[in-house]
C-alpha cells in the first residue's frame, strides 16, 4: 500500500502528552483503517503447511520439532514454503549494512533509559492501551503474572539477538532466525484465533479490532520498540539522541519489519517513521477493560522484582510522567503523591547525567555501551527462566475458556531495601541543592550591598 498524502489547515496535534505538527507524511484514521483488515497471509499459509508436516510426523511417532526447523528442512519441497524462505532471506536494495551495524549500538548506548521507556511507555502506555493488541494478548493467557517474567525476558532475548552483531541480524544469523521464529509465532496465534472464531464468531470482534495481529498492529509494534524510543520515551526522560543515531536505529528496525512481513514504506525515512508513529497514536481507540487487566498484571510482575525492588507507586508515577494522567486514569492506576514524583525526577536526573557524560567523553560512551551490552547479554541469556535461550515456541494457546484475569503475587520481605529509589532520592536532593545554592549565594551577595536602615 502506498503512503497517501493529505494536508490540513489546522496542523497542530497532541496525543497522550506528545505534541506534534501534522505534515503531508501523516496518515488519517481513514487511511490507516484498511491495514486493520490486512495481515501476514503468507505467514499464515506457511504455518498451515508446517502444521500439516508436523501432524504427519507425529503420526509416525516422531518428536515434535519447532516450526523453524521444519521450515528449514522442507522449504525446497513446497512452493509456498519456498516463497516464504526466499522472501525472508532476500536483502532489499535499501538495506545499508554499515548503517544498520551502527544503529545496533543504540539499545546498549542508552540501555537504562531504553528499558525504562519500553516498560513505562511501550508496554504499559502503548501495548496495554491499544485495543487490538490488548484483545489478542488477553486471549493467549501469556499475560498471567506467573508466566510474564519469562515472556518479558524472551522479548529482550530477541532484541539482543537482533542487535548483538551485524552477522547475527544478517540472513542465517541468530537474530535473523529468531525474527523468523517470531513471525511464525505471530502467524500461529492468528491461525488459532481464526480457528476458534470458526467455532464461535463471538470470540473475537473483527469489525471492532480488525483481524488478529494485523498489519497496523505490526506497524505499531515497530513503533513501540523503535520509533517511540527517540521521539517520545527518551525525551520524556530528558534525553534527546543525536539525529544521526535515530536514523541508524530506525534502519535496523525497518529491516526487522521486512523480515517480519510488516510494511516497510512507512519507515522509509526518519520523518516518515515519526509521522507513522504519531498517526497510529492519534488513530487508536482508547484503553479497554482488557487494557486494565494487562496493565495491572504487568505492574504486578515488575514491582519489587528481585534485585531492583521498585515500588508500585514509583512505576505508576513513571507511567503518568511518560504518558499522561488521562491515560493512566483510564488504565486504573493510582496517583502517587509528591514524594514519588520527586523520586522519579531524581531517577531521570541520574539518566540525564550519564547521558551528558557520554556525549562529553567518548571513551566513557564506549565503555558504558560495551558494559551495558555485556550486562544485558549475561543477565537475559544466562537467566534460569530461558535456560540458554528461547525458540519462541507456541506455548500460550488461545482457547474459548482461556482469558487473562487480574492476578496478584505475594511479596515477601517487608521493609526491603530499594536501591533504585534510594539513589533517586539522593539524586533529587542533589538537584535541590544545585538549584538552591546559586539563590543562596546571590542572596548573600545582595545582602552585602544593602545596608540596614537605622531609625
Amino acid at each position: 500500500m502506498s503512503v497517501e498524502k493529505q494536508s490540513f489547515a489546522d496542523n497542530k496535534r497532541s496525543v497522550r502528552g506528545h505534541d506534534f505538527t501534522w505534515t503531508e507524511n501523516h496518515l488519517t484514521a481513514e487511511q490507516l483503517m484498511p491495514l486493520r483488515q490486512q495481515a501476514d497471509d503468507l505467514g499464515l499459509a506457511v504455518v498451515e503447511k508446517l502444521l500439516a508436516i508436523v501432524a504427519a510426523r507425529k503420526e509416525a511417532g516422531e518428536k515434535r520439532p519447532d516450526l523453524y526447523t521444519v521450515l528449514k528442512e522442507n522449504y525446497a519441497n513446497d512452493s509456498t514454503l519456498t516463497e516464504f524462505w526466499e522472501e525472508t532471506h532476500a536483502v532489499p536494495d535499501w538495506v545499508d549494512w554499515e548503517e544498520i551495524e551502527r544503529g545496533q549500538a543504540f539499545l546498549y548506548r542508552y540501555l537504562a533509559p531504553n528499558i525504562t521507556g519500553i516498560v513505562l511507555q511501550g508496554c504499559l502506555g502503548e501495548n496495554a492501551s491499544t485495543a487490538g493488541t490488548a484483545e489478542v494478548f488477553i486471549r493467549t493467557g501469556g499475560f498471567n503474572v506467573p508466566v510474564l517474567p519469562k515472556r518479558f525476558l524472551e522479548t529482550f532475548q530477541w532484541q539482543i539477538q537482533a542487535t548483538q552483531s551485524l552477522e547475527s541480524l544478517q540472513p542465517g544469523g541468530e537474530g535473523h532466525i529468531s525474527t523468523i521464529r517470531v513471525r511464525l509465532l505471530h502467524a500461529m496465534v492468528r491461525h488459532r484465533i481464526l480457528k476458534i472464531v470458526d467455532q464461535n464468531p463471538e470470540y473475537y470482534d473483527f469489525e471492532k479490532y480488525g483481524t488478529p495481529i494485523n498489519q497496523l498492529d505490526s506497524m505499531h509494534a515497530i513503533c513501540v520498540f523503535c520509533v517511540n524510543t527517540p521521539f517520545v520515551q527518551l525525551p520524556k526522560l530528558g534525553i534527546n539522541p543525536d539525529p544521526q543515531m535515530i536514523k541508524e536505529y530506525i534502519a535496523v528496525y525497518r529491516y526487522i519489519a521486512y523480515v517480519l512481513g510488516t510494511p516497510t514504506e512507512y519507515f522509509s525515512t526518519v520523518e516518515q517513521s515519526k509521522a507513522t508513529m504519531e498517526s497510529i497514536m492519534l488513530s487508536e481507540p482508547g484503553p479497554t477493560d482488557s487494557s486494565t487487566v494487562l496493565t495491572s498484571n504487568f505492574i504486578e510482575m515488575i514491582r519489587d522484582f528481585s534485585g531492583v525492588n521498585i515500588s508500585k507507586s514509583l512505576i505508576e508515577t513513571g507511567v503518568r510522567k511518560i504518558n499522561n494522567d488521562e491515560m493512566a486514569d483510564q488504565l486504573g492506576l493510582s496517583k502517587p503523591g509528591y514524594f514519588y514524583q520527586a523520586l522519579f525526577r531524581g531517577y531521570c536526573g541520574i539518566l540525564v547525567f550519564v547521558y551528558r557524560l557520554q556525549r562529553l567523553l567518548p571513551f566513557v560512551d564506549r565503555f558504558l555501551t560495551n558494559m551495558s551490552k555485556q550486562f544485558l547479554v549475561e543477565t537475559v541469556m544466562g537467566s534460569a527462566m530461558l535456560k540458554g535461550g528461547s525458540k519462541y515456541e507456541f506455548k500460550h494457546v488461545p482457547s474459548l475458556k482461556k482469558r487473562t484475569t487480574f492476578q496478584y503475587r505475594p511479596i515477601g520481605g517487608a521493609g526491603m531495601f530499594r536501591p533504585v529509589e534510594t539513589l533517586s532520592c539522593i539524586a533529587f536532593l542533589i538537584q535541590v541543592l544545585l538549584y538552591a545554592a546559586p539563590i543562596f549565594v546571590a542572596g548573600k551577595v545582595l545582602s552585602g550591598y544593602i545596608q540596614p536602615v537605622h531609625v
